[in-house]
C-alpha cells in the first residue's frame, strides 16, 4: 500500500513518499504466541506508548483514541459536508437516533455491562482504564469541551429525558426492588465502600485546593 501511495496512515505515507523506501526498516518488536485478542491489543498499546505512532488512532493508556487534531479535522469536514448536503445531514441524524435506540435496548445494555465489568475485573486493564481517565481529565481542553456539552440546549433536553426515565424506573415496583437490592449489595461490599470513600475524599480535597 505504501508503494502504491494508498496507505491508511497519511503521516506514514507522506514520510514514505518524501524520504523513499530505502530510509525505512521493518522490525518485529515482539512475538506473542497463544494469546487472546485482549492480550494482543494490550501489547500493541504498550509498544505504541513506548515507541510512538504515526497512526490516526494512538494509545491513551487505556485503549485507542483518535488524535485531537485529527478528531477536530474530521469534525470540521463532516460539518461542512452536512451544511452543503441537507439529505446527508438528515440521514446522519436519523442514523444517530437509531443507534441511540439500539444502545438502549436490553440486549445491548446487557452486552455493554458484561464487557465493562470484565474489563474492570482485570487488574491490568483496570489500571489502564484509570490511567486513561486521569490523563483525560488533566487536559484543560477536555474540561472546556465537557463544559460546552453540559451547558448546551441538546444536553439539557437529554437530562430531562434521563430524569423522566429514572423517575419511571423508580416508580416501577419490580425495577424499584432490583435497584434497592443492587444498592444494598454494593454498599455491603467493604472494597466498594472504600473505593467510593477514596473517590469522595479526592473530590473534596480538589475542591479545597489541596494536592
Amino acid at each position: 500500500m505504501l508503494r502504491c501511495g494508498r496507505h491508511h496512515s497519511k503521516r506514514l505515507q507522506e514520510l514514505w513518499s518524501r524520504l523513499g523506501e530505502e530510509e525505512f526498516e521493518f522490525v518485529v518488536l515482539e512475538s506473542v504466541t497463544n494469546s487472546t485478542k485482549e492480550m494482543r491489543v494490550a501489547r500493541e498499546l504498550h509498544w505504541i506508548e513506548q515507541a510512538g505512532s504515526l497512526n490516526t488512532h494512538i494509545s491513551d493508556g487505556a485503549g485507542f483514541t483518535i488524535r485531537p487534531e485529527d478528531a477536530d479535522a474530521r469534525r470540521e469536514i463532516m460539518l461542512a459536508k452536512m451544511a452543503a448536503d441537507p439529505a446527508l445531514a438528515e440521514f446522519l441524524t436519523d442514523r444517530g437516533k437509531k443507534l441511540a435506540r439500539l444502545s438502549r435496548s436490553p440486549e445491548s445494555r446487557a452486552a455493554m455491562s458484561h464487557h465493562t465489568k470484565r474489563r474492570w475485573k482485570d487488574p491490568e486493564e483496570a489500571q489502564r482504564l484509570r490511567a486513561g481517565l486521569e490523563r483525560r481529565w488533566q487536559d484543560p481542553e477536555e474540561h472546556r469541551r465537557a463544559a460546552e456539552r453540559i451547558t448546551s440546549d441538546d444536553y439539557k433536553e437529554v437530562r430531562k429525558q434521563r430524569a423522566a426515565s429514572l423517575a419511571a424506573t423508580w416508580a416501577d415496583p419490580e425495577k424499584n426492588a432490583k435497584l434497592k437490592e443492587s444498592r444494598a449489595k454494593r454498599w455491603a461490599d467493604p472494597e466498594a465502600k472504600e473505593r467510593q470513600a477514596a473517590k469522595m475524599r479526592a473530590i473534596w480535597a480538589a475542591c479545597r485546593g489541596e494536592s
